[in-house]
């Protein structure tokens, strides 16, 4: 949010909209994350998928593939979802690495089309990945349908806002006169489920204020898993 001085009286504008991919480490990370994950549930079901998930992460992502479509027979739906969230990374991987530790620029009018995620039901067969070219490097924005692919790399949507003053006077705010206001996703979402808490908790670093919303019809709701 910024200082709105020369906004229209009690409208906000959108100044620019970018996207901020996560880096080399964080991808490791976060596929390290979704390892922990895919072994957790194997062995809380006792199950085995053949091949050693251990020695599948040391053999690389292709091994770890190998192991999800193995793992897929056993019809579970958390295991499931977790091997398609590995696959849906991967194939953003393969297609965008160029774009990892990068922030680029979104145009404001392309901005909804290209940031509308689906929730597809569970395939019953293993989706098998995309196998898509690397893509060209590039300095501006990407096309709507490329930027949707990356999105499962994507660390953070960035939105300047100019707040008028007769909305919200920051005009007292120091340094660069202006503050972030961090969203999460929320944690526990079908087809995100890991790289939702994987970003909630590095996301955290540095914060501030935490501010929890909570449906009052349903205060005392369950927190998602």
């Amino acid at each position: 949010l910024q200082d709105g001085e020369s906004a229209d009286a009690g409208r906000t504008e959108i100044a620019a909209v970018s996207v901020r991919y996560l880096s080399s480490s964080q991808l490791d990370g976060l596929q390290r994350a979704l390892i922990d994950g895919l072994r957790d549930i194997t062995r809380a079901g006792k199950r085995s998928a053949g091949a050693d998930l251990e020695q599948a992460a040391v053999d690389g992502a292709d091994a770890v593939t190998a192991w999800c479509r193995q793992a897929w027979r056993f019809e579970d739906q958390t295991l499931r979802r977790l091997i398609r969230e590995w696959v849906q990374l991967r194939d953003a991987a393969d297609e965008a690495a160029g774009l990892l530790g990068r922030t680029l620029p979104i145009p404001v009018s392309l901005m909804p089309a290209a940031l509308q995620l689906s929730h597809p039901a569970l395939p019953s067969a293993f989706p098998e990945p995309a196998r898509r070219a690397p893509m060209r490097e590039t300095n501006g924005p990407l096309p709507p349908a490329l930027l949707a692919r990356s999105f499962p790399l994507i660390e953070r949507v960035m939105v300047d806002l100019r707040v008028p003053r007769a909305v919200w006077d920051l005009s007292a705010l120091r340094g660069s006169n202006e503050f972030a206001l961090l969203d999460f996703p929320g944690i526990g979402g079908d087809p995100s489920r890991a790289r939702d808490k994987f970003l909630a908790v590095h996301g955290l670093e540095g914060v501030e204020t935490i501010l929890v919303l909570v449906d009052s019809e349903r205060p005392g709701g369950p927190a998602p898993d």
